[in-house]
């Protein structure tokens, strides 16, 4: 079982590192979870992330109040949405998230807080897939959740609203970085289609370009 976990921001980024921790913990070799950093740099970035969204099975999106709105987060919800539609993406919620995420492309997944029922559910069902016995599930879940309780908790205190505009600037600029990447990477990536690509460019060259979900 092969589980992908989406960050942008650091405190997106501590907060999917302590998932992982907790899916490891748990269900231990039976599930291969992937957190976009362990991508090493100097690596075909394409290829390698083609790869573990193809083989994955769960899409984890870590939201923030920063994050919800970050154009390479959607970019990979909707790379791992095409595979297998939304039956196994589930956005965790870090934050108490705006009202106006009702119109994100993301809320059309069921979605799990930070709780300790957001990460139970989420572990209950990559368990189902792997027939794992409810009683160890609970067991192994009540051991280790305090360790992922404590890292959301002690995550520094959201951006306000000028820093947090000024993070998705880098945001984007990291992402003009990996675009070009992907132009000399294309023929290596024959899954990037035409369109694909353009996306990603307009990403880099028109950041106040707004999205919108279509089917």
């Amino acid at each position: 079982m092969y589980v992908f976990i989406s960050w942008s921001g650091e405190r997106s980024k501590r907060a999917a590192l302590g998932l992982k921790s907790l899916l490891d913990d748990i269900l231990g070799e039976t599930v291969n979870v992937c957190v976009s950093q362990h991508i090493k740099p100097g690596e075909n970035w394409t290829r390698r992330l083609g790869e573990e969204l193809d083989q994955s099975e769960y899409g984890v999106l870590c939201l923030t109040q920063e994050n919800f709105q970050a154009p390479w987060l959607l970019f990979e919800a909707g790379a791992i949405a095409k595979k297998f539609g939304t039956a196994h993406i589930v956005p965790y919620l870090v934050d108490s998230l705006p009202d106006d995420l009702e119109g994100s492309p993301l809320a059309q997944f069921q979605f799990a807080r930070a709780d300790r029922e957001g990460p139970y559910a989420l572990v209950k069902g990559i368990s189902e897939e792997l027939t794992i016995p409810p009683a160890r599930l609970e067991r192994f879940f009540d051991r280790f959740w305090p360790d992922l309780e404590a890292t959301i908790k002690n995550l520094p205190n959201p951006l306000q609203e000028g820093a947090a505009e000024r993070s998705d600037r880098e945001i984007l600029e990291k992402i003009a970085q990996q675009v070009s990447i992907l132009v000399e990477a294309r023929n290596d990536s024959p899954g990037l289609s035409r369109t694909e690509m353009l996306h990603l460019l307009n990403l880099r060259d028109q950041p106040t370009l707004q999205y919108t979900l279509n089917d």
